[in-house]
């Protein structure tokens, strides 16, 4: 008699192997924001990109949001300073940075007590730092937008690993 179970169990590299990351993508759409008088254009880029670890190739996607300043022709300036903005992960995505602090949009909230529910609309945010530095908000390994594979956790999610 075989223990069903047991089986089962002595079988999970099989799934493991199965496991896939979704394919690298990237969407770039161009905006404008007034700030104190001054249009402002810039890029936002949404994407992923995929991360290797040694053992394991490739070990997770990584999505971003980035926001680049152009010119008038929608040229960018490679002598910009960029930014990169991240919460901690596994479990903390950047998207409260992403929307409620320096992005170039933010959550339109007038009243926050209590801050009513969804759904939000977005607003231009005067304290985005867009003027001085281009910015690139990440999403951790396991976080938000960001997958891993769980074969890579052991290298990704250590002290090593960070």
């Amino acid at each position: 008699m075989t223990d069903q179970n047991t089986t089962a169990a002595q079988t999970p590299s099989a799934d493991a192997d199965k496991e896939r990351l979704p394919e690298p993508y990237e969407k770039t759409t161009r905006h404008t924001i007034t700030l104190d008088g001054r249009e402002w254009r810039y890029d936002a880029t949404l994407g992923t990109i995929t991360i290797d670890t040694a053992k394991v190739k490739p070990a997770a996607s990584i999505f971003f949001a980035a926001f680049n300043a152009v010119d008038d022709q929608g040229a960018t300036d490679p002598t910009r300073p960029v930014t990169f903005i991240f919460n901690g992960g596994p479990g903390s995505s950047s998207t409260f940075l992403l929307l409620g602090s320096i992005a170039p949009k933010r959550i339109d909230v007038t009243d926050t007590d209590p801050v009513p529910a969804a759904p939000y609309t977005l607003a231009d945010n005067p304290e985005t730092l867009l003027p001085v530095s281009d910015l690139v908000f990440i999403d951790a390994a396991g976080a938000g937008f960001s997958t891993i594979l769980d074969k890579a956790k052991p290298e990704l999610w250590s002290v090593d690993g960070d």
